[in-house]
Order: C-alpha cells, then sequence, then structure tokens
C-alpha cells in the first residue's frame, strides 16, 4: 500500500518544526572582564544577560579571598553599598533544568527558592563552593540568600533551559489537514476506478 510512506511523510512534516531546547551557561567571565576583585559599593544592578536579570550585587574578577577566581555576581553587607540579600534572578521567559554555583565567604546556610515554591537549601563552611539545583518547570524568577545577618557570597555558571512550547503553532495544524485533505483526495482517486468498474 503506498498510503503508508504518504503518512510517515506528512507526520514528520507537521513536527519537523518542533525546536529542542539548549542549555544556557552564564558564567559572568565576559561581562566582568576589567571588574575590580573587591566590591566598591557600585552595583551592577540590575544586569540584564540574555534572558535574565540579576538583581543586588556586582560583577567581581578574581574575588579576593575567594575559591572563585573567575567572573561571578557578588553580594555582601560587609562594605558599604545598596547590596542585597537575596540576589535576585528574573528571566523574561519560563526556564527549567535551573542551577548555579554559589560561593560563599563565611560560614553559614544558604537557600536557593524560585517561583514555583521549590526550595533547596545547604550549610556551607567558610569558603566553600556549592551547586544549587531546582529541577521545576515554568520557573521566572530565583532567590540565592544566605541565613545570617551578616552576609558575604557569589553565584557563577547560571544555567537553565527554555520552556519548550507545549501546543503546536497554527501552522501545524494547517498542515496536518492539507496532508489528511490530501489523503483523502488520493484514497478517493485510486478506489474510484474500482468502484465504478463493479457496477
Amino acid at each position: 500500500m503506498r498510503l503508508a510512506p504518504l503518512c510517515t511523510f506528512v507526520m514528520s512534516a507537521a513536527f519537523a518544526g518542533s525546536v529542542t531546547a539548549h542549555a544556557t551557561t552564564i558564567d559572568f567571565d565576559a561581562q566582568a572582564t576589567g571588574a575590580p576583585s573587591a566590591y566598591t559599593g557600585v552595583l551592577n544592578s540590575p544586569l540584564a544577560i540574555g534572558s535574565a536579570t540579576f538583581t543586588g550585587g556586582q560583577l567581581l574578577n578574581n574575588e579576593i579571598f575567594s575559591t572563585d577566581t573567575t567572573g561571578v555576581y557578588a553580594t555582601t553587607n560587609l562594605s558599604a553599598g545598596a547590596y542585597t540579600n537575596p540576589i535576585v534572578i528574573s528571566f523574561s521567559a519560563p526556564v527549567s533544568g535551573f542551577s548555579l554555583v554559589l560561593t560563599n565567604n563565611i560560614a553559614d546556610t544558604f537557600t536557593v527558592t524560585d517561583n514555583l515554591g521549590d526550595t533547596i537549601s545547604a550549610a556551607l563552611g567558610t569558603n566553600a563552593s556549592h551547586t544549587f539545583s531546582l529541577n521545576g518547570s515554568g520557573i521566572t524568577s530565583v532567590r540565592a540568600s544566605e541565613a545570617g545577618n551578616s552576609f558575604n557570597f557569589a553565584i557563577d555558571n547560571v544555567t537553565f533551559s527554555p520552556v519548550a512550547a507545549a501546543t503546536p503553532e497554527p501552522s501545524t495544524f494547517a498542515l496536518l489537514g492539507t496532508g489528511a485533505l490530501g489523503l483523502l483526495g488520493f484514497a478517493r482517486r485510486r478506489f474510484a476506478p474500482a468502484v465504478a468498474a463493479e457496477r
């Protein structure tokens, strides 16, 4: 039967528009080129990088007394400036597969939470790094915070994937409808002579 290859072609063409979401990682290295290694009181807030906006901190490069010697987005209340606890990350479109590396200077408990209510906490010793991951889908904001009254921490390697649309585009439906009509027309033309010959 020749309908099977035609059906396969129509279905594969209908779903050819599906897009695979690839993870994005923001490591702050490009943005922190020329940034100081210590807090200056001059915040980089808000800081927009692609679909993510960071608020509450300052870009540092090779931060003094830190185990992370690359570019980071950091906050503290041990230095003058309007730094905040938490650092807030907002996304212009929903994301999933979120993670970040948090590096601290003060031993404390750190928490990362999202707008979906997912939360993860970890107690870290002095000058430690820890990866926090949130598995929700549809995340539009994330908050990284330190529990103590004094705070001094940085985030790096912020990774996330855009959420793929769950509904097909109208063009997909149009293509499926056109394919179905084509199959009906093909079947009608193919089998019409056989029905006429039986009469």
